[in-house]
């Protein structure tokens, strides 16, 4: 009997269950991350679902993951308002998957060395701000739902 009891603990340990936020994401359709950042204007306000290795996870509110694309040194990062989904750490180094749309966002070159400032101020590290040479936009996906495997 405890065998049973054993093994059956075991089962439930290493089983992985998906763990999903928001809606139901369907993965029959998915729009690869390369293709999604290739053609931004053709995917503008377009609801589509996407896949990626999760690579990283905010570790204060849990309000993003950044997925590594299915193109070497590529990535975006999943974005919700804080408290919307709260993004487990332990998703790191899973494949992820979420429906929603890509936005945009272009900052000015005095908002970027004003972030960087902050940033420096934050971590104790100093900004380079001569990297800092003008205007960037910056892409990231909104979801409506994500799933986790």
């Amino acid at each position: 009997m405890k065998k049973i009891a054993l093994l059956i603990s075991l089962l439930v340990c290493t089983t992985s269950f998906a763990q999903s936020f928001g809606k139901k994401v369907s993965k029959s359709e998915l729009t690869p991350i390369s293709e999604l950042l290739a053609d931004v204007k053709k995917f503008e306000k377009k609801e589509v679902t996407i896949k990626g290795m999760v690579t990283n996870v905010c570790s204060m509110r849990g309000c993003w993951m950044e997925f590594a694309s299915d193109k070497e040194y590529q990535s975006l990062r999943i974005k919700v308002r804080d408290g919307d989904m709260v993004f487990p750490i332990s998703a790191k180094g899973k494949i992820a998957y979420a429906t929603g749309t890509l936005n945009h966002t272009t900052f000015s070159k005095d908002q970027l060395i004003s972030f960087a400032q902050k940033r420096a101020e934050k971590t104790g590290k100093p900004a380079d701000l001569s990297k800092i040479t003008g205007p960037e936009t910056y892409y990231q996906f909104i979801p409506v739902g994500v799933t986790i495997e």
